[in-house]
């Protein structure tokens, strides 16, 4: 391996290996405290543009299997462990991390102290990074640390055509919902195929006109990466179909449609990320989550929502209801890790479709 350095955007800098592919990057740097899921982790279409950091000691023990990705190709800019196990074993391995970092062009450093990395996200709040061949930055990665914003992330991830999920052959009643991908659907539109929607996923640059002239009984905003504010275009689309479709809303989606109903977005100190977030309403589920950005809670115009689930550790908002029947929620519920998952969300807004017919 390589020496190479971790350089902060505080100017700390941090020696270790580099391993993956060799080569310099700057991005947003974040942690995740997942003791396991890496390849999900490295593959969530929501790191996109963003450097992540395991605070797990260990990753890589049990070596790589294609079947845990949940997209196509790797997102992450760069990665940062403190032991990289090059001797997995585990009978599904097919392989090691690195090997299938260096594939996917993807830098990553390892020997790193990652908890006091980590406590210096955590007082400081997310900050840019860069993986560096040598501790004193280039010119231009100086400038770059200093300016590093994700931009266009929804762009770059969204599904680029469109195309149909039939319904579930053994569900009871059959409906139509269109879903507006902006980068991270798959778990989403596999949950409503299941319970009997013949699912349309759009990309994200879809026109209202297409949607509300489409045929579909309801909406559903996917999760996503970036900063919502940015994503101007689509905010302008939801508030065109906002009262003529139910709609579900999830991750990115969520703040989406509380955009476009006014409703206030801020940015995290340092994001929610991990397998044990816990949302509370009238009791505390466990969920997974990966944002860094979240609605104001007080910002919620009570004659139009109210808002139903909360962050137990920092009481920001995890989830709305919206007075038309319309829902939303910060998490995905098919991956709540406690000992009841939260899948009821979508029968429940599917429930309120059929109810609103009888």
């Amino acid at each position: 391996m390589r020496k190479a350095y971790l350089i902060l955007e505080n100017g700390s800098v941090f020696e270790g290996q580099m391993f993956g592919f060799e080569k310099e990057t700057v991005a947003e740097l974040v942690f995740s405290t997942s003791m396991v899921g890496y390849m999900e982790a490295l593959t969530d279409p929501a790191y996109e543009g963003q450097m992540l950091l395991q605070t797990f000691p260990m990753i890589g023990n049990y070596g790589v299997m294609e079947d845990d990705t949940v997209s196509d190709s790797v997102h992450v800019s760069g990665y940062i462990v403190k032991e990289l196990c090059d001797t997995p074993s585990n009978f599904r391995s097919m392989g090691a991390l690195e090997v299938f970092l260096c594939k996917a062009g993807v830098t990553g450093i390892c020997d790193i102290d990652t908890r006091e990395v980590t406590r210096i996200l955590r007082e400081n709040g997310t900050m840019n990074a860069c993986i560096s061949f040598s501790p004193v930055l280039s010119p231009e990665n100086e400038l770059l640390i200093k300016t590093y914003k994700v931009t266009n992330a929804v762009a770059k991830t969204t599904v680029k055509e469109r195309y149909e999920i039939p319904a579930c052959e053994s569900a009871p009643r059959k409906f139509k919902a269109a879903l507006i991908d902006y980068g991270k659907h798959k778990e989403v539109a596999k949950a409503f195929a299941q319970r009997g929607a013949d699912v349309t996923v759009l990309p994200s640059d879809t026109d209202a006109c297409e949607i509300l002239f489409g045929g579909y009984d309801a909406v559903v905003l996917s999760g996503g990466p970036g900063d919502p504010r940015d994503c101007v275009a689509q905010i302008e689309v939801v508030k065109k179909i906002y009262g003529s479709k139910p709609v579900f809303a999830v991750g990115l989606g969520h703040q989406i449609l509380a955009l476009a109903n006014g409703f206030e977005v801020k940015k995290l100190l340092y994001g929610h990320r991990g397998a044990s977030q816990p949302a509370t309403q009238d009791r505390t589920y466990i969920t997974s989550q990966n944002h860094s950005y979240y609605v104001v809670s007080e910002s919620i115009h009570e004659e139009v929502a109210h808002q139903t689930y909360f962050n137990a550790n920092d009481k920001t908002c995890e989830g709305i209801a919206y007075d038309n029947g319309d829902y939303s929620i910060q998490f995905v519920p098919d991956e709540s890790n406690g000992p009841h998952d939260m899948s009821f969300v979508y029968d429940e807004f599917i429930n309120s479709i059929f109810a609103e017919r009888e």
